[in-house]
């Protein structure tokens, strides 16, 4: 029992991911030159940054704005320009003074928060 409760805890934990670090891997994804896992590691593992996590979900916000165009795309090229926004908020720690629980509760019923448009500058 004492072995699961380890494996439990261990993928449990998740990762803490500097705010540099997750604008470099949101870059690399949209130019491509990432690593072939390291956009899957970063936005499927649990995150501790409450920033990066904030990116994350708005990743996700904007991928479902811009459903892929190929099966295998993860979402079109019109996301582009707000994730790279996304990592310049990221570097800039823009997103440190927002209330991350409420940004969460409103990406989860697809709703971008207008704190959000202003710190991405993008009007909603």
């Amino acid at each position: 029992m004492q072995i699961i409760k380890k494996i439990k805890d261990f993928f449990n934990k998740g990762k803490y991911t500097t705010n540099e670090d997750a604008a470099a891997i949101i870059r690399g994804f949209v130019r491509g030159t990432a690593d072939s896992y390291e956009w899957d590691d970063f936005e499927t593992q649990n995150e501790l940054n409450p920033d990066v996590d904030i990116a994350i979900n708005l990743c996700w916000f904007f991928a479902g704005q811009f459903p892929p165009e190929k099966p295998t795309e993860y979402c079109s090229r019109g996301a582009d320009e707000y994730f790279l926004r996304i990592a310049d908020a990221l570097e800039n720690g823009s997103f440190g003074r927002l209330d991350h629980k409420e940004i969460r509760k409103s990406l989860q019923k697809n709703i971008l928060p207008k704190t959000i448009s202003s710190v991405l500058d993008i009007s909603n």
